[in-house]
């Protein structure tokens, strides 16, 4: 057979494309190993000359496993792709989240931008926008705020204690993966549109909403680290695929509707503006933009997607890791549940039996705050890297220097165990370490609160700090003084899969009511 012209035109493009791609991947190599700003920084081979490492273990889920361990091995600083390093260090997490400093949110945040929805703090990239737009809302999330809806926030937990009553009467054993979740989203259904999602009350997620957030998380968080993610998430054709398969990618799509939805009952039932704020969409109805005109329905949405998203899961996840490392430590068990009696007992001399017992009183009881504190400190709710750029001229930080967008970050969950901080035995669990006078100065337990990343740092610290914090203080409180709680596996009390944030499931225990 002869060879025409145009074959050897084709095999001299083809030799000619293999050529120029193995040299390109060859220089590559050799430039990120050798040559690149960053060699001199420790961290796994692959990861020197290749994202896929990073990107396959943040699929993988075991990412609150990985970064510890890479800690350990490498030290303080590690890299975690060519272009990334990761810190545990408090001066470096001044310099990268510190408030006034110049490195911004990377592009994994556009990932997050959903179409149709108007973005929120979370999701701004730029510090002048992320500003705004806390601010506009920052009267919602404020303690003052939540305190305003503390009944509501009760009537949640005694209807949660109302149903653990009936699971301890049966002796059933419970997974406090689906009851943590049930608490956390009837709550945030309460407070963000003014009636619970009743599934406290059904035993079930009977909408698919904890599912399809699940779904939405899993999905966003672990595209927005592949070539092209951000693009590829919210191209519309992407959801339409999602739609129509019924597939993980939709679980975005059905969350902004739900919200959609509420947010166009609530505008058409009441006016706008005027009178006292019953809940947190009252508030997001009374936003205004800079100019002082009233924020669109694109807005509020945006807000109201918000805090279903993330007001909910994070907030289960912090109640099951207090309680579970509550429970696992027999001695802190007894001396926290003691305390509770004692505080109720007190209560009950001064007030009715049916009042409540406020935040502001569980608050000031040191071994429950010490608790509380510890196993957020422990197992915080967000694990993955908080990615930020470099500025133009880069940053050197401890004595490395980083080049201009270059990524810098930091683990919640490594840095909560750096032991400049919290002391040698960082890695394990002690309450009384916040507690001035038992092992810790007052200096020591300042500088452990000054640095404590459990909700993040600086002026991006999360916005619903305060709702999370009285939920949990609830929680623990109101379920260890009405009932013995015994986790039922103490070899492995739960199993962890980090999805950006670090959902427990198969926490299994059982309930005996006390008199």
């Amino acid at each position: 057979m002869d060879i025409t012209r145009e074959d050897i035109r084709k095999i001299f493009s083809l030799k000619l494309f293999l050529t120029i791609t193995l040299t390109y991947t060859i220089t590559t190599i050799i430039y990120r190993l050798f040559f690149h700003p960053l060699r001199k920084v420790p961290g796994p081979f692959l990861a020197k000359f290749t994202e896929l490492w990073r990107t396959g273990k943040y699929f993988a889920g075991d990412w609150h496993d990985e970064i510890l361990k890479l800690h350990r091995q490498y030290g303080p600083i590690v890299r975690l792709s060519p272009n990334e390093v990761s810190f545990v260090d408090k001066d470096a997490l001044v310099q990268i989240y510190g408030h006034g400093k110049s490195n911004q949110k990377t592009d994994w945040y556009v990932t997050w931008d959903m179409p149709n929805v108007s973005r929120n703090a979370f999701m701004a990239i730029d510090i002048r926008e992320h500003s705004m737009l806390r601010k506009r809302v920052a009267g919602a999330y404020s303690m003052s705020s939540i305190l305003t809806m503390e009944k509501l926030l009760h009537e949640r937990v005694d209807t949660l204690c109302a149903r653990f009553a009936e699971i301890a009467r049966e002796g059933t054993v419970i997974d406090l993966y689906d009851w943590a979740s049930f608490l956390a989203f009837d709550v945030v259904g309460t407070v963000a549109f003014g009636k619970p999602f009743g599934f406290l009350d059904k035993g079930k997620d009977d909408i698919g909403l904890i599912k399809a957030i699940y779904n939405a998380f899993w999905w966003t968080s672990n595209c927005g680290y592949l070539p092209m993610g951000g693009k590829i998430v919210l191209h519309p054709a992407t959801q339409k695929i999602a739609d129509f398969f019924n597939s993980t990618l939709s679980g975005a799509t059905s969350m902004t509707a739900f919200a959609k939805e509420q947010v166009l009952k609530r505008m058409e039932s009441v006016p706008r503006e005027g009178g006292a704020k019953r809940d947190m969409l009252d508030h997001f109805l009374s936003m205004k933009q800079p100019n002082g005109e009233p924020c669109g329905l694109f807005e509020i949405i945006g807000e109201a997607s918000a805090i279903v998203a993330a007001g909910a899961d994070t907030t289960a996840i912090g109640m099951r890791s207090v309680l579970g490392h509550v429970l696992l430590h027999p001695k802190s068990y007894r001396r926290i549940q003691r305390e509770i009696d004692e505080a109720y007992s007190a209560h009950l001399a001064e007030n009715e039996p049916q009042q409540e017992i406020p935040y502001t009183v569980l608050e000031k009881l040191p071994y429950l705050q010490a608790c509380v504190k510890e196993g957020l400190r422990l197992h915080p709710s967000i694990l993955w890297q908080l990615p930020r750029r470099t500025p133009p001229e880069g940053i050197t930080i401890r004595g490395h220097y980083i080049p201009p967008s270059a990524t810098v970050s930091m683990s919640p969950k490594a840095h909560n165990r750096c032991r400049e901080i919290f002391g040698d035995d960082a890695d394990e669990w002690r309450p009384e370490r916040w507690i001035p006078g038992e092992g810790s100065s007052e200096e020591s337990v300042r500088e452990m609160n000054k640095f404590d990343t459990s909700f993040g740092y600086g002026s991006r610290v999360c916005i619903g700090k305060n709702l999370a914090l009285v939920e949990i203080h609830k929680f623990i409180f109101e379920v260890l003084h009405r009932f013995d709680v015994e986790l039922l596996n103490k070899e492995r009390p739960w199993i962890v899969k980090s999805l950006w944030f670090s959902c427990q499931t198969e926490m299994f225990v059982k309930l005996k009511a006390r008199s």
